[in-house]
């Protein structure tokens, strides 16, 4: 939105900027809608707090200085400033997510595509600029480069490696629990007495039907290990 105003405010080379980011605009609003009717109310509520404060109360401010404080090539200038301030800040923006591989050494949140066709954008957007002379707009998209190919550096190194990813060796500790000493002593202390019927320690009722008839078997009910003699007769503890 601010290189569409930056585009009309200039009287030449800003028919480009004008369409190629009315476009942008367009896709990103299109984003935007597909994400409100999905997300959570939380998050619904957050993200309209954002559009209200950044796209209409920033973005309004800035068209009200530079249209009342500057004029002519002062406004167009101080407007390229704005634009190229908030293109940085787009650009610094992946930083987050190339934090979050580092850390789980996983690509999963990193797409390839994303970051190569980032890459070439800021290249093109780059010599466009150089060509017309308008630092404004090739200045922020070296940055953009030099974090686009960042990132595929990082997604070369990272694609094979095995990720360490916190929510993934939480599940693992779920499937595989860890017991400790004194759980494992008390499931071994516990025994069926076939004899009478009753188990050495109260409170569990354990039946065991159709044991086999020439091995022993052992059954794991939770953190309780059972050991069942073949018997042919119903043992209730």
């Amino acid at each position: 939105m601010l290189y569409v105003y930056y585009g009309l405010l200039k009287q030449e080379n800003g028919m480009i900027l004008i369409t190629i980011n009315s476009v942008g605009v367009f896709i990103e609003t299109a984003y935007l809608v597909i994400y409100m009717i999905y997300a959570t109310p939380s998050s619904r509520v957050l993200t309209t707090r954002i559009l209200l404060v950044l796209n209409l109360g920033a973005y309004g401010l800035i068209i009200l200085f530079t249209s009342y404080v500057f004029k002519g090539k002062a406004k167009i200038k101080t407007t390229g400033w704005i634009c190229a301030i908030f293109s940085l800040c787009v650009f610094l923006a992946p930083l987050s997510i190339m934090r979050r591989v580092i850390k789980t050494k996983s690509v999963k949140y990193m797409p390839l595509t994303l970051s190569v066709m980032l890459t070439l954008c800021a290249v093109v957007w780059f010599f466009y600029g150089l060509l017309i002379d308008d630092y404004y707009v090739a200045f922020p998209n070296t940055l953009g480069f030099a974090f686009g190919i960042a990132q595929i550096a990082l997604f070369s190194y990272y694609r094979n490696h095995p990720a360490r990813n916190a929510a993934e060796q939480e599940l693992s500790d779920v499937a595989h629990p860890v017991v400790n000493e004194e759980q494992h002593e008390d499931a071994k202390s516990v025994s069926i007495d076939h004899a009478a019927g009753h188990t050495n320690e109260p409170g569990y009722n354990v039946s065991v039907d159709h044991a086999a008839d020439n091995d022993d078997e052992i059954q794991e009910i939770g953190p309780i290990i059972i050991k069942v003699v073949a018997d042919k007769n119903i043992v209730e503890a």
